[in-house]
């Protein structure tokens, strides 16, 4: 960030790119819209205010969420820095690996006034890639006079030294330390809030659940009591009424109580045999009945319906009665013939 920050100031301009990875590092450290605008404004120093509001407040304004898709965008890590490519003349990237080794070692020396031994073990680091150990050791040297006013050694500062605004973080509390205790405190107060808020919300959640639970076992048992009932009260009528239905089958002709009576039996088996199934089974054996019912309750006012075998027996019956009729001329005119003869 820092050779992003001099080549700003250096060169007054900044191309897409670093202006994208050092704005993000500017909003992490706590920079406002408002005022990230107000420093780019001044830092493109070579850019009029005109082509600023046109061509580069709306970068500014994307990062925060304000324009485009609405995403609030979040500070760069190492990793991302480091795996990033940029182009000419666009100064961003971690120059720890863009850097070959006689151009980082003259940087060190001229710009950041870097010992000579000790931008030889940064130039280790980065021959073997390790260049979050390389960027350490340069905070190391950067940071030596505080960290010996406070007493403390590199190995003493908790952190994963992996991201650009944990470096800042670090240094702020070594140059400020009242203040950054005090904004650590305001922050934990705040994270606690929030996650006191979110344990409220998931047990509150969790206990209307189990109160949702409880209601809908209730009702449910309820429903499958009266069910029951009701079911017990059909079985009953169903009873009954079948008992009317036989004696009233009894004083229909022949063939109708012969039909009646099956029907009735069979409704008395079917709902002898639906004692052990489910209700389901019970609830549609039971509008076969109403329907059934029904039929027979009008009935009364009907004629009987002749079958199949209704008709085949008359038909047989006429057919008796003709053959008998002609047995009974046959045999009249062979007496009255043998009447004849005898005479």
């Amino acid at each position: 960030m820092q050779f992003s920050f001099d080549k700003l100031r250096e060169e007054g301009h900044a191309k897409h790119g670093s202006r994208m990875q050092f704005g993000l590092f500017l909003k992490g450290i706590g920079m406002s819209l408002p005022e990230s605008l107000q420093f780019w404004k001044k830092a493109l120093r070579q850019t009029s205010s005109e082509k600023f509001a046109r061509e580069y407040a709306y970068n500014v304004r994307h990062n925060y969420g304000q324009e485009g898709k609405r995403t609030n965008y979040s500070p760069f890590g190492c990793n991302r820095i480091i795996t990033s490519t940029p182009s000419h003349l666009d100064h961003h990237g971690c120059p720890f690996k863009i850097f070959d080794t006689n151009h980082l070692m003259s940087y060190l020396r001229n710009k950041k006034k870097v010992s000579d031994s000790n931008c030889e073990e940064i130039a280790k680091f980065k021959t073997n890639g390790h260049y979050v150990l390389a960027c350490r050791k340069y905070f190391q040297i950067q940071n030596a006079t505080k960290l010996s006013e406070h007493k403390l050694d590199i190995e003493d500062i908790a952190s994963t030294w992996s991201h650009p605004n944990e470096y800042f973080d670090n240094s702020y509390r070594l140059y400020h330390p009242e203040i950054a205790e005090k904004r650590y405190k305001d922050r934990q107060g705040t994270e606690n809030g929030v996650l006191s808020f979110f344990f409220f919300l998931l047990v509150s959640s969790s206990r209307f659940k189990q109160f949702f639970v409880n209601i809908s076992n209730n009702v449910f048992l309820s429903i499958q009591t009266a069910g029951s009932v009701n079911i017990r009260e059909r079985k009953y009528a169903r009873g009954y009424n079948n008992s009317n239905k036989k004696n009233y089958n009894n004083t229909n002709n022949n063939n109708t109580d012969n039909n009646n009576t099956n029907a009735s039996i069979s409704t008395d088996n079917n709902h002898n045999d639906n004692n052990g199934v489910t209700s389901d089974a019970v609830m549609k054996d039971d509008a076969e009945f109403v329907s059934a019912l029904e039929i027979l309750e009008n009935i009364e006012n009907r004629e009987p319906i002749k079958t199949e075998d209704d008709a085949l027996m008359s038909e047989n019956s006429t057919v008796h009665n003709s053959n008998e009729d002609i047995s009974k001329s046959t045999q009249s005119s062979d007496s009255m013939a043998c009447d004849a003869l005898l005479k």
